[in-house]
């Protein structure tokens, strides 16, 4: 297996935070539809996501 460069460490790094992020967001999302349909919430997450991306 070749030496990885520092660049591609931060870069792998990264790519585990961003699926941890996304993986939070899921689990995040999923406890507010389970235990509550709030509407504002939902605004809220969708906005937010709109901001983002």
């Amino acid at each position: 297996m070749p030496q990885m460069n520092p660049m591609s460490w931060i870069l792998l790094f990264i790519y585990f935070i961003y699926l941890f992020y996304l993986f939070i967001l899921f689990i995040y999302f999923n406890i507010i539809n389970k235990c509550q349909n709030n509407n504002l919430i939902n605004k809220i997450f969708t906005k937010s996501m709109n901001w983002k991306w």
